[in-house]
């Protein structure tokens, strides 16, 4: 799997988390940096939101690469 692939399927995965469309997050995630900012612009958001959604990512990440090393393909 290439980096822009996992790179997409990361950042549909975490535009669709129900803590991101009722916790008005915008999660934009790059080769370098994944970053959660709020939607709107004014208003805030909250800390154990961003917590708990960096630690799903996480996840995710770890498992599409464990899926890329073992040979499987990801497909929709």
């Amino acid at each position: 799997m290439k980096d822009e692939q996992r790179l997409k399927i990361l950042n549909e995965f975490a535009n669709d988390l129900s803590v991101v469309k009722g916790g008005n997050i915008k999660v934009t995630i790059t080769d370098h940096q994944t970053s959660f900012t709020p939607k709107d612009g004014i208003m805030g958001m909250k800390y154990e939101d961003g917590e708990f959604l960096f630690n799903i990512l996480m996840g995710a990440s770890h498992l599409l690469f464990y899926l890329a090393r073992k040979g499987y393909m990801v497909k929709k």
